[in-house]
């Protein structure tokens, strides 16, 4: 479809529940597309955002149930949205220039929902999460970069999440953000949960609710802090999983679609994918905490352990490799003194050489 010239915006659900529209084309002279405009237009396979747009949905809801949306495509020369490899993102200027090469991006708009993938990364410097940015979307896991300081009202709600790590800087969690997410199984929340300077809310209403998976919220405060947080109405998979206080020592990416995580002298991989190989042990991105390491959890979807990966982990006790792991590299756990034991998955096809390599109580 050719959205006729002469008509400069898109109302509220004008195209809401076209099942049979493919493709439209819009023309430069488009400058605002409001709410629910293309909600439930489940063959719409891509869209391109026209240069002077200047608004897309005035809350969110826009692209709503379009499950076959793959991509979203913006005019190189619009000021106000950039397409990152599909991806819609808000963007701004620093200073007088507005040079479109120059724009920064802000937030994250929208997630195409209609993508396979189960992982995805936010590039760093963006700030905020917007209103149902990733909501139904397929992701299993979201790496979330230090600068993001907000999360927008139902930001992931009905997505496939199953965990992810909130940055230290977000201070609210808004409304109905992760409402539905039913496979969410852990969430790292930090201390700052003290709202914005408006409103004192730390987590908005329905933030959590039907996060029925819910089992293990990793507090990066003490149990004093978590009290002191305003937790609005709508949160009981929240309230009622299990809070570990102040115990996450460290955490971050490992090769692209991976992430670890120490609490408590148990440290996780999780996300999809092999595990990078290192050089040597001094390299691996936990090497300041690899004292601290007590037991081992590779995460299912993870499909190897990298070379050097946990190398001289003296205080590492016990492995558990979930179903997915079909691979070991070479010294991925050598040195390991006290490694009593570890469960091979059925699945394992190669152990190489030296894999355990002076693990003298195993």
């Amino acid at each position: 479809m050719v959205y006729p010239r002469g008509v400069d915006g898109i109302g509220d659900e004008a195209f809401a529940g076209c099942t049979s529209l493919k493709e439209i084309v819009l023309h430069d002279g488009i400058i605002e597309i409001f709410d629910r405009a293309f909600m439930d237009c489940t063959s719409l396979t891509e869209i391109t955002i026209p240069t002077y747009c200047y608004t897309i949905g005035r809350n969110d809801g826009i692209f709503r149930g379009c499950t076959s949306l793959e991509n979203i495509y913006v005019s190189p020369e619009s000021y106000f949205y950039r397409s990152v490899d599909g991806v819609l993102y808000d963007v701004y200027w620093e200073d007088e220039d507005f040079n479109c090469e120059n724009a920064i991006l802000g937030g994250v708009r929208v997630y195409p929902a209609g993508r396979k993938d189960t992982s995805f990364t936010v590039p760093n410097g963006v700030e905020y999460i917007g209103r149902g940015a990733f909501a139904c979307s397929n992701l299993e896991t979201i790496t979330l970069p230090s600068s993001v300081v907000s999360i927008g009202a139902r930001a992931f709600e009905q997505s496939k999440l199953r965990t992810i790590v909130i940055p230290d800087e977000v201070h609210a969690i808004g409304s109905s953000a992760f409402s539905g997410c039913s496979q969410l199984v852990s969430i790292t929340l930090p201390a700052n949960l003290t709202g914005s300077e408006y409103e004192a809310i730390g987590i908005y209403e329905n933030a959590f609710k039907d996060c029925t998976a819910l089992q293990d919220v990793y507090y990066k405060g003490t149990e004093e802090q978590w009290a002191q947080i305003y937790i609005d109405y709508g949160n009981d998979c929240l309230t009622n999983a299990n809070i570990h206080y102040r115990g996450i020592m460290d955490s971050g990416s490992c090769g692209d679609n991976l992430r670890w995580e120490l609490y408590e002298g148990v440290m996780t991989i999780t996300g999809s994918g092999a595990m990078p190989d290192y050089e040597r042990p001094e390299l691996v991105p936990w090497a300041v905490v690899r004292s601290k390491i007590k037991s081992l959890v590779i995460g299912q979807k993870v499909t190897s352990v990298g070379q050097y990966a946990f190398a001289f982990c003296d205080n590492l006790t016990e492995v558990v490799l979930k179903d997915d792991v079909a691979y070991i590299a070479e010294f991925a756990f050598e040195g390991c003194k006290a490694l009593e034991r570890i469960q091979i998955p059925g699945r394992m096809k190669n152990i190489c050489n030296c894999a355990f390599w002076n693990c003298g109580s195993l």
